[in-house]
């Protein structure tokens, strides 16, 4: 075309300095309109703006909608057809909240939000995440006349960041565990040992002194028994803390008054009585040795934590029966009829090492929180309806069935 336009130029100007009689500019004209209709015709000069829409819009990965402002879709690229499980001429003409992974509403309020992306969630056979962009058109006097919506399926990356935050999770888990550890092989550990060294003094000064004292030295054998044997208490307990704070993998189905039967009996809780009021039909999905832990645990915590020996009651929250606090969660508690537990110390039991008896290890409340969170479930510790401590284990699903 800028050729035409010099041709048409120089044969004017060559007529008007009569280098030639003849009048070219007719004949450049005719050549500037031959070209012309070649650009246009075969080259869509003047076609630009459907040429990008085709060759670029139509090979982007992201879908993209557009939409006028009563939310009616006008156009939409390949992408986004297949996304939405459809065809082109099916979007068009339709309102986006009938076919587009989100709803109009939501549409505006990424508009109107500081960032114009937003990661939604959409429910369906399975559940697929995407990241919806949206940007307003305007015209030249700044009257918005539709959105361009652009959108994603990135349910592979946020799957995969949750499991990043699971395993993240889990090594903070870990790194809690192994303080836990450190704490008892620097604290715990240390009493009873020097306990054993001074008995062992004592032992020896009475077996090979001047003056032989058999009973001396029996008594510090027995001492030292005893510190051996507290050693163990607290390596048991510590072991079984590190297996309480692992996931539950593989749960079965379990009978929870079967269960807690089963622990009664292996707690061995001397002047203490229990008032199940479970059902047989009550079934949960749990791991049963871990469980078995809990219930014993906490009977023994009632047992050692009273004087007297007291009775301890099991039932059902949610649609069994309420909670303490009057709400109407799914679980199960524990309850006994002793001095119970003061309220400021409620926050404090589950923590690791705390304990109000000098024999104690401080372990068995803090294992129990374990298993419990390694369920998924939470437990809580408040005063019963006689003044005891009460543990309300929740977020449980519960089953009834026969069998």
């Amino acid at each position: 075309m800028l050729l035409s336009a010099a041709i048409i130029m120089g044969a004017n100007l060559a007529y008007n300095l009569d280098v030639t009689t003849l009048d070219w500019t007719p004949v450049g004209g005719a050549l500037w309109a031959i070209i012309f209709t070649i650009a246009v015709s075969e080259y869509r000069l003047f076609d630009l703006s459907p040429l990008a829409r085709e060759v670029v819009v139509e090979n982007m990965e992201s879908g993209t909608v557009v939409t006028n402002t009563d939310g009616e879709v006008t156009d939409a690229n390949n992408a986004a057809a297949t996304m939405l499980e459809t065809d082109n001429g099916d979007l068009i003409g339709r309102q986006l909240n009938d076919v587009f992974v989100t709803s109009m509403e939501t549409v505006e309020e990424i508009l109107a939000a500081d960032t114009s992306t937003k990661t939604v969630e959409v429910q369906g056979d399975e559940q697929r995440c995407y990241d919806v962009t949206v940007s307003p058109i305007s015209i030249s006097s700044d009257d918005e006349i539709g959105r361009v919506i652009t959108f994603d399926d990135v349910t592979e990356r946020v799957e995969r960041n949750q499991q990043l935050e699971a395993q993240k999770q889990s090594l903070e888990r870990q790194n809690e565990q192994l303080d836990k550890f450190a704490s008892v092989v620097s604290h715990d550990l240390r009493n009873p040992l020097s306990t054993t060294d001074g008995w062992l003094d004592v032992a020896d000064d009475a077996i090979t002194g001047d003056d032989p004292d058999l009973d001396e030295a029996e008594m510090a054998l027995e001492n030292i028994q005893q510190a051996h044997e507290r050693m163990e208490t607290i390596v048991d307990g510590l072991l079984r803390l590190a297996r309480a704070g692992q996931s539950v993998e593989s749960p079965e189905t379990v009978t929870l008054d079967e269960v807690a039967e089963d622990a009664w009996e292996h707690a061995t809780v001397d002047d203490c009585e229990l008032e199940s009021h479970l059902s047989t039909e009550i079934k949960i999905d749990a791991d049963r040795d871990r469980l078995l832990q809990v219930f014993e645990n906490l009977f023994r915590n009632a047992a050692d934590h009273n004087q007297n020996g007291v009775t301890l009651e099991i039932g059902m929250l949610g649609a069994e029966g309420l909670s303490t606090d009057g709400g109407n969660r799914s679980g199960f508690y524990i309850e006994d009829d002793g001095r119970g537990i003061p309220a400021d110390a409620h926050d404090e039991i589950f923590e690791h090492g705390y304990t109000t008896d000098s024999d104690g290890t401080g372990l068995g409340l803090s294992i129990v929180q374990d298993i419990v969170a390694a369920h998924g479930w939470r437990i809580d510790v408040t005063t019963g309806h006689d003044g005891g401590a009460r543990f309300e284990i929740t977020g449980v699903d519960i089953e009834r069935r026969q069998g």
